[in-house]
């Protein structure tokens, strides 16, 4: 990983790493390759934004948030309540892509969708500066 990171770096690019899991365990490790984003992150696992942020705010741009469970037999309010939760814990200059935790799936609630996009629009300007979007 830290030669494909210093590869994209030596290019004037950012690297995003996706992977989906619990990684807690190998996480700093990552970072320490030179990640500058990770992709798949899983709420319903214990990877929380609230948790990510304190621990990793400001080195690592963070892209998802929103639990697939929440899209796809959640209610409307559960997933706006989400992206507000990730929206408010995004370091004031960016560092946050709101999206579900993978991929939008087969199975994902359509007006799930939409109220993630219409709570990224309402959350995702922070006051002092740029916040999610």
């Amino acid at each position: 990983l830290k030669a494909e990171c210093e590869a994209a770096h030596a290019r004037n690019k950012y690297l995003i790493k996706h992977t989906d899991g619990q990684l807690w365990p190998v996480l700093d490790q990552m970072i320490e390759a030179g990640i500058d984003g990770w992709q798949g992150i899983q709420p319903e696992i214990g990877m929380t934004l609230p948790a990510l942020q304190q621990r990793y705010g400001g080195r690592l741009c963070f892209w998802g948030g929103v639990s697939m469970p929440a899209l796809i037999d959640g209610a409307e309010s559960e997933v706006e309540e989400e992206v507000r939760i990730a929206c408010e814990c995004a370091p004031e200059a960016g560092g946050l892509v709101i999206a579900c935790a993978n991929s939008v799936m087969v199975g994902v609630n359509y007006e799930n969708y939409l109220a993630q996009l219409r709570a990224a629009r309402r959350y995702g300007q922070k006051p002092a500066g740029p916040g999610c979007l």
